[in-house]
């Protein structure tokens, strides 16, 4: 038989389950449970963006690639998952694929947290996009595989 205390855990480690698994389904438009830093990609990029794709190399980053619907832009972040408040390099990107590498959006720096927002009106064009975070002197990131782009529409 369940105590009151112990029905009271039972029932917040069974919400924070179900809002952990909300979180890490696709169609929600929201940053990976797993992402660790307290900022959020959607809030950086404001209001109607939601998340469209992620890569991350499982505790050194996040780059989030959202969408506005309402206004056809495009918006990237990365986020540190280590080092948080100590400021080490940190980078996002975008651009029109195809496109020359000139027509790049870029915010880089030693940043504390997070490296954008970065934003692309491209509606209907596939786009260029990534991240890159330096920890312990190597660097880690994505960068779209081929300059045809992707997410393309």
């Amino acid at each position: 038989m369940q105590t009151r205390k112990s029905m009271k855990v039972s029932m917040t480690a069974a919400a924070l389950l179900l809002a952990g698994f909300a979180v890490q389904l696709g169609s929600t438009g929201v940053a990976r449970a797993e992402d660790r830093n307290r900022y959020s990609a959607s809030a950086i990029c404001g209001t109607g963006y939601s998340v469209i794709d992620q890569h991350s190399k499982d505790g050194f980053y996040y780059t989030y690639l959202l969408y506005n619907s309402s206004n056809g832009n495009n918006c990237v972040v990365t986020l540190k998952q280590r080092d948080f408040g100590s400021r080490t390099y940190v980078q996002a990107h975008i651009r029109p694929a195809p496109g020359h590498y000139t027509s790049r959006t870029v915010d880089e720096d030693d940043y504390k947290y997070y490296a954008g927002p970065v934003y692309l009106h491209a509606p209907g064009r596939c786009v260029v996009w990534g991240g890159y975070v330096d920890v312990e002197h190597r660097r880690y990131g994505y960068n779209t595989p081929s300059d045809r782009g992707e997410h393309c529409g």
